[in-house]
This record gives structure tokens, sequence and C-alpha cells, in this order.
């Protein structure tokens, strides 16, 4: 037994959970939906014609640097542990963390849904009015 006291009880595989700042903004970024991405971007002007797509958008990542950088600094302050759960549990309090850990959930469930009913009417249809264009295939 050593003398001296380390960062773990047990130094069994010397695994280190660290996380940065901008590992945090990095993978942030990395779980944008690039397809809903696609998606406005050709279905949004022509949804919200005379609207500035581009403004929106910078305006939308402006705002979004506000709950990144919180995430960061929550990620830097619990190194060993992550998720809404554990933040809010440590925070406030273990049920208020649940619950926002199930309604985080549901919403997630209800995101998966409808993207699901998106495929039909404009991805299946548009890819295939495209393949019957590019082959000369009227049916």
């Amino acid at each position: 037994m050593s003398s001296g006291i380390g960062f773990y009880t047990r130094n069994a595989t010397g695994l280190v959970r660290e996380i940065g700042w901008s590992s945090n903004l990095a993978l942030n970024i990395s779980f944008i939906s690039l397809p809903l991405a696609a998606f406005v971007a050709t279905q949004g002007p022509f949804a919200f014609p005379g609207s500035n797509l581009a403004g929106i958008v910078i305006i939308t990542a402006a705002l979004c640097i506000f709950p990144v950088a919180l995430y960061g600094m929550l990620a830097q302050a619990m190194p060993r542990s992550g998720g809404d759960y554990v933040f809010v549990s440590r925070i406030f309090h273990p049920l208020i963390g649940f619950v926002a850990n199930f309604n985080v959930t549901m919403w997630f469930q209800l995101v998966i849904a409808l993207f699901g009913s998106y495929i039909a009417p404009f991805g299946l249809s548009a890819a295939l009015a495209s393949i019957g264009q590019a082959t000369g295939d009227n049916g």
C-alpha cells in the first residue's frame, strides 16, 4: 500500500475522463444534424419567401453559444461524471434531475418520430422524382 493519496481509490486502469471546453465545443458542433440542416437550407427559402436565411442562422448560432458554454463549464466542474441528470441532480435535487432527463428523453423520441414522418413526403418523394427525371421514367 502506498503512502501517498492519489486521485483514485483503486488505480487499476489509469483511465481518466477529461473533457475541456474546446473538446466540448467540438463535440457539440459534431452533434448538429446535417440532414436537417440540408433540409432547412433547401426548403427554408420556399417555405418563408423573402426571409434572410443567413441572418437567421447567424442569430441562432450566436444564441447557441450560451448553452454550449454552460455545458462546457459544467463538464469542467464535474470531469468524472456528466450528462443532464448528473448536472441537474447535483446542482438542484435528484428528483428534478430525473424529471429533466425524462423530459429530454421524451422530446428526443418525439423529434425522432417527426423526422421519420418527414421521410415519405420530403425525402422519398423528392428522391424518386429525381431518379425518374434522370432516367426519363414518368411512372
